[in-house]
């Protein structure tokens, strides 16, 4: 994935999914394996929609 599609890609995160609470983009860019880099608990695609 290039730089540009990366940032993108963390662009629609962050309007659809933090602003939007569209969680249903979620499985459409987070693989099963997902592991967050934060010290918040809980990790994968199920965690994150909880948060």
């Amino acid at each position: 994935m290039s730089i540009h599609e990366n940032k993108a890609v963390i662009r629609r995160f962050v309007k659809e999914v933090l602003n939007d609470k569209n969680l249903a983009v979620i499985d459409e860019i987070c693989p099963p394996d997902y592991v967050e880099l934060d010290p918040l608990p809980g990790q994968g695609p199920e965690d994150l929609r909880r948060r």
